[in-house]
């Protein structure tokens, strides 16, 4: 029984310390419920179904005025625009700008105004958007929906927030599709500035006045825009601003338009590995092609697969650019195309003369092996007295000839022994040709390129 009372008594003895009381649910200091934001430490003394109440009663006596639905009466009406970019794409082939952003529009409008201490200490209230009257803001250069206000374009429904200072504020997340003048000149080394422009279809800017929230901290018109992107594979965020401009859309006088941008520079690196390395080394193969005895019998293929791959490679940048835009590596994959074509031009006349049955002129051998080899470093070391090649030992003597040149029954040796001789002797000319061809397309390549860089540097 003594033990009974003592539970009875140290339950009694908590209840009436500070922080005891009833349970979770009934009438108590725990029963407020979920508070929001600064208020939570001042509604500590209201229960929850209080508050309830209250906020009810605020919305109602708030976002049900008459005049809520119409505009503020104090003109022009400035509405203070925040934006925070979040992600981006390009596309280069329609030249348009894929925004992911957030949008958040503050205005002003007294009507709205209230005592939070009548209001149980409540600053803010959430009305919803179709009961308040919110900006026409538009998206100017949209390429989705140019004539759809922004919180139309989201997909949802959220709420303004109104304080008692008669602040209103509408945040929501936007997907926009804009025009974007891309300058693909410097491609891939190009840096572009795309352009927002939002502006109001109905108030001029007599009535309303755009700005960015952070211009009144800024002495400047142009400010700097926040924003969580900072690279990706292909561009990385350089700087987004924005600025206040006065814009004449009709003969209604001038429109408050604000202008966001956004300069993005483009990764090169990327494309410097996978189009223009492979383009310098297929031109290095390229001329590679005048190493090649004509024997081999590859020369000619070798050049038409150096020549497609080169066209493979232009095709396939071309098609991801503007059609009215000519790049200088468009520039760049023509030059080296031409000299693939030259090349292969060259090559051919290098084979028609080894395969010539027409043995070369004195006059001829005299000045390409005599004269022009020792020049490049090619020709017969040695003369004989009559100015005449110094012939190799005879493949005769080897009794070895080419597989084209098979000595068949009706065939009299000394013809073919005849044509033998020939093309020795135009292979000594092919010779210096190929080197003074070599030579001739590395100097030209060597100057076109320099020449292409220091344009493109001015």
């Amino acid at each position: 029984m003594k033990f009974f009372i003592l539970i009875v008594l140290i339950w009694s003895t908590q209840a009436n310390l500070p922080g005891g009381g009833p349970p979770s649910g009934q009438n108590g200091p725990n029963a407020n419920g979920p508070l929001s934001g600064a208020n939570a430490g001042a509604q500590t003394n209201y229960t929850g179904q209080e508050l309830v109440k209250t906020r009810k009663k605020l919305k109602h006596q708030v976002c049900k005025i008459p005049d809520a639905i119409e505009e503020p009466v104090s003109v022009p009406i400035n509405i203070e625009v925040h934006f925070n970019l979040w992600d981006f794409d390009v596309d280069e082939s329609t030249e348009f700008l894929h925004t992911h952003i957030e949008i958040v529009q503050i205005w002003q409008n007294d009507a709205f105004k209230f005592d939070p201490s009548k209001f149980m200490d409540i600053d803010s209230i959430q009305c919803p958007i179709t009961d308040i009257w919110t900006p026409d803001l538009y998206l100017v250069n949209s390429k989705g929906d140019p004539f759809k206000r922004l919180h139309e374009l989201s997909n949802s429904r959220r709420n303004l927030i109104i304080n008692s200072t008669g602040e209103v504020r509408l945040m929501d997340i936007y997907t926009f599709t804009s025009s974007c003048d891309l300058n693909l000149y410097h491609f891939p080394y190009d840096i572009q500035s795309c352009m927002l422009y939002f502006a109001s279809w109905e108030y001029n800017e007599a009535r309303m006045v755009l700005t960015s929230s952070n211009m009144k901290h800024s002495s400047t018109n142009v400010v700097p825009i926040t924003s969580d992107f900072e690279t990706n594979s292909i561009w990385t965020l350089k700087s987004i601003t924005a600025e206040t401009k006065s814009h004449n859309f009709s003969d209604n006088g001038l429109y408050s338009r604000l202008e966001v941008t956004v300069q993005i520079d483009r990764n090169s690196r990327l494309f410097v590995v996978n189009l223009i390395a492979p383009c310098v080394i297929l031109s290095i193969l390229s001329m590679m092609t005048f190493f090649l005895h004509e024997g081999t019998g590859e020369k000619i293929g070798f050049c038409i697969t150096i020549l497609l791959t080169v066209t493979v490679f232009q095709q396939f940048t071309i098609s991801n650019l503007p059609r009215d835009e000519l790049p200088y590596l468009a520039k760049f994959y023509f030059i080296v195309q031409v000299f693939n074509a030259i090349t292969l031009i060259l090559t051919t006349i290098t084979l028609a003369n080894y395969n010539s049955l027409d043995p070369p002129s004195k006059r001829l051998t005299k000045v390409i092996v005599y004269k022009l080899g020792p020049l490049l470093g090619v020709g017969p070391s040695k003369r004989n007295t009559d100015n005449q090649v110094v012939p190799m030992k005879s493949i005769a003597e080897e009794k070895v000839l080419p597989e084209d040149m098979k000595v068949s029954g009706d065939e009299d040796e000394d013809e073919v022994m005849d044509e033998l001789e020939t093309r020795k002797a135009w292979s000594a000319i092919n010779r210096v040709l190929n080197r003074f061809f070599f030579i001739l397309v590395l100097v030209t390549v060597f100057i076109c390129f320099v020449l292409i860089f220091i344009d493109f540097d001015a």
